[in-house]
């Protein structure tokens, strides 16, 4: 019988797909959840979900109505798919196929044709999702699309192309960083080897002086240890929990929507740094036994850190719902309100301490968590 080859582009394709799939199957309990939760006081619950995916491309229908709005929106669009490539860049291409490809021939025609065909794998569940709010848009036949609605598909599809390209270069940057020459890395014992001094701890990243343990074993790794993919997770996600606020002071109206929005967001966010916490310091924080530091201690500020990502979101809605209450009539329930503000909190504070269990029973706390806080966005105003 004869044997079977497999090319670089094929063998690859097919390890990314495996990845991807694993990827999913630890979330699709929670996508399951979150559609249910959606499309549970819903009529029609597939039409509920297919609602919720119009409103990926409904800014993008809206400014084709509107050719000033046209091309910001077009690149806003862009911007979204080539976000969801590089968050999962550590799939497509993890650190490990360098050397393997470094020690293989490859033209670069072939990474290129490769990297297409795994960031096309990665975007089509956007696209998908894409197609059914544009599907979801056209049959609703809404007047203001009327017109327009060939210049709105023309724009997401290139949107969609253009998001793969980007894609794509992002990738080819990445393997030219990786294949550039680095500086040799510390070793992991001189790494992890620390000193107390002068009830501090110098650490490799640390600078050279000493640092509180917190300082040095906690929030400097954010910064320039091993943990910056944790620390750019803690940035981006307190400035993504801002935008309920803003849109809660541009549309009061729309407060049970914005304040579910966060909800959502907030839980995103402290699941998704809880994860790389747990990933990227957890080694870090082993080899500290040796040290005067209590293990809890440091299990406890690694916990916390999550939560740190919703404390400037949790202000602006705050001061956004002030400023509406004073200045646009919104009369919010103080009461409710505090207590939707404490189960968020609270649903954020079980998923940072609790460790990494089954999707079952983290799908469970969420849909309790979202249920709770939903039922009280809807009541926290007049």
């Amino acid at each position: 019988m004869a044997e079977t080859t497999m090319d670089y582009g094929s063998m690859r394709l097919r390890w990314c797909a495996l990845a991807l799939r694993a990827f999913v199957a630890r979330w699709a309990v929670l996508i399951l959840v979150t559609a249910a939760v959606v499309g549970a006081g819903s009529n029609g619950p597939v039409q509920a979900v297919g609602a919720v995916a119009a409103w990926l491309v409904l800014p993008l229908c809206r400014a084709a109505t509107h050719g000033a709005w046209l091309a910001p929106a077009w690149l806003a669009q862009v911007l979204v798919g080539a976000g969801l490539v590089w968050g999962v860049r550590a799939l497509l291409w993890p650190a490990q196929w360098r050397e393997a490809e470094l020690a293989l021939p490859l033209p670069r025609g072939q990474t290129l044709r490769s990297d297409a065909l795994v960031v096309a794998l990665a975007l089509l569940p956007l696209a998908v999702s894409y197609a059914a709010g544009l599907l979801s848009l056209l049959a609703s036949g809404a007047p203001w699309l009327r017109g327009h609605r060939a210049l709105a598909v023309a724009a997401l599809a290139t949107a969609v192309v253009a998001s793969g390209a980007l894609g794509v270069s992002l990738l080819q940057r990445q393997r030219r960083l990786r294949f550039a020459p680095p500086a040799r890395p510390p070793s992991r014992a001189s790494m992890l080897l620390t000193a107390w001094r002068g009830g501090g701890v110098h650490a490799p990243w640390a600078g050279t002086g000493a640092a509180h343990w917190s300082r040095a074993l906690l929030w400097l790794p954010l910064w320039r240890g091993p943990a910056r993919r944790s620390g750019q997770a803690l940035v981006l996600f307190s400035l993504v929990l801002c935008a309920p606020a803003a849109g809660l002071a541009w549309r009061p109206d729309w407060a049970p929507w914005w304040l579910s929005a966060w909800a959502v967001l907030s839980l995103l966010a402290t699941t998704r740094v809880a994860a790389l916490l747990r990933l990227e310091m957890a080694d870090l924080h082993a080899a500290c036994a040796p040290l005067p530091v209590p293990p809890t201690q440091l299990q406890r500020g690694r916990q916390l850190m999550p939560l740190a990502a919703l404390m400037p979101g949790l202000l602006a809605l705050g001061v956004a719902a002030a400023w509406a209450a004073a200045c646009c009539g919104l009369q919010p329930r103080l009461p409710v309100l505090a207590a939707y503000v404490l189960v968020c909190i609270a649903g954020c504070s079980i998923e940072s301490f609790s460790p990494s269990g089954d999707a079952a029973s983290k799908a469970s706390r969420w849909l309790l968590t979202l249920a709770l806080c939903i039922a009280l966005a809807s009541e926290a105003t007049r």
